[in-house]
């Protein structure tokens, strides 16, 4: 749990009630190396992956940080000069861990970051102008690996959908393919191969294999149309919690309908 300067580290004990005084919440500027670092990170995602490392996405220069949550050793991933493959920014608005226990982060200027922890290897993919064979945007809002494996990402300049097995683009989508906004904050997939695109104008259901797409907004009962960054969960039920400007949604995807006569 965290947002700018503090990182609490919430553990569930024997009631699963989150509102039980059971909780753990450990402030991690506690530990002496956070203790270094007492700017204001704007700490805006993270993950765990299998060898109990956080992996921390950051707004500030500390870039991404991982947090060895038995040893509390931590390493900073950030621009080293020499290197093209590595991060080349600072300032990262989401990450991942894939399946196969990969590492993907999604910058806010210097495009999407790759990082295997085991093997190292690392290799940074950016935006080439006039080029649809490369990302529609350096900025990257929010990544999704779905069911298949492929990567989907939210980025300033539409939806990509990214080939991580060859690294390669597979295809870009935009206003002009059906989207409501090329700005993409956040993606959730359901049962019946839609993922859903939270923007800042309005919510886009689109359909991985037509390509189809259907608009959401408050004339179908939401009570948003512009939602905000790293503010989507999906749980247990298959129902979609979406953050906007006003609030936040819930709802179950299966449940959604086009208002014929929206006002």
């Amino acid at each position: 749990v965290s947002w700018a300067n503090a990182v609490y580290i919430l553990e569930k004990k024997k009631n699963p009630d989150f509102s039980s005084p059971n909780l753990i919440f450990t402030n991690m500027y506690d530990d002496p190396y956070w203790n270094l670092k007492t700017e204001r990170w704007a700490l805006r995602d993270a993950v765990i992956d299998d060898e109990n490392n956080l992996w921390i996405a950051t707004l500030s220069y500390w870039g991404v940080i991982r947090y060895n949550l038995n040893t509390k050793k931590t390493e900073d991933f950030t621009n080293e000069k020499d290197d093209t493959n590595s991060l080349g920014s600072t300032k990262f608005w989401c990450i991942i861990k894939a399946r196969n226990g990969e590492i993907w982060a999604g910058s806010d200027k210097e495009g999407l970051f790759r990082y295997n922890p085991k093997t190292k290897y690392k290799k940074k993919f950016g935006s080439v102008k006039n080029n649809e064979n490369s990302l529609p945007s350096n900025h990257i809002k929010c990544i999704h690996e779905d069911v298949d494996g492929s990567l989907w990402l939210g980025t300033e300049g539409g939806l990509c959908h990214f080939d991580p097995i060859n690294e390669k683009i597979i295809k870009n989508y935009s206003q002009e393919n059906g989207l409501s906004n090329n700005i993409i904050y956040g993606i959730l997939e359901d049962k019946n191969d839609n993922l859903w695109l939270t923007s800042d104008n309005g919510l886009t259901c689109f359909n991985k294999k037509t390509e189809k797409t259907k608009v959401y907004n408050i004339s179908n009962g939401l009570i948003n149309s512009e939602f905000n960054i790293n503010s989507y969960f999906k749980n247990d039920k298959g129902e979609f919690y979406i953050g906007g400007v006003s609030g936040f949604d819930k709802f179950h995807p299966d449940n959604m309908q086009i208002n014929p006569n929206p006002a």
